[in-house]
């Protein structure tokens, strides 16, 4: 059964949801304008060759913008460390790390943001190396 787990900022204005829906997770950027970001994490079923959207669920990354490396094991909120960066009052970025490695990257304004299970630029993720 799928899942959401909340990231609340240090300031309390800006939440980071990750999004499990049993098929691919995804990361999304809330600010008080809206959803500011969405990165895909990876997926949890075989990737299609092509995206396919399906209203109202997030999309599976196409396989050839997929890493073939396994993707870490989120199932509670202390299997991601949130780290907000912050000049002033304006958040610049937000950084997810799994199992101690760089996960994703959220940047406001930035649709799609970075995944390390990107293998290459694509509709859903950019590489985050």
């Amino acid at each position: 059964m799928g899942f959401e787990l909340v990231f609340e900022s240090p300031n309390g204005a800006d939440v980071v949801v990750i999004h499990n829906d049993d098929r691919t997770v995804w990361a999304y950027l809330h600010t008080p304008a809206g959803i500011a970001s969405d990165v895909w994490l990876f997926n949890l079923e075989a990737a299609p060759d092509e995206i396919q959207r399906d209203r109202g669920r997030p999309p599976l990354n196409p396989a050839r913008y997929c890493s073939p490396d396994p993707p870490p094991v989120i199932e509670h909120r202390g299997d991601v460390l949130v780290e907000w960066l912050y000049e002033g009052a304006d958040l610049v970025s937000v950084e997810l790390v799994a199992d101690g490695r760089p996960l994703a990257r959220l940047v406001p304004g930035a649709k799609p943001g970075w995944s390390t299970f990107a293998a290459l630029d694509g509709p859903c993720a950019r590489t985050l190396r």
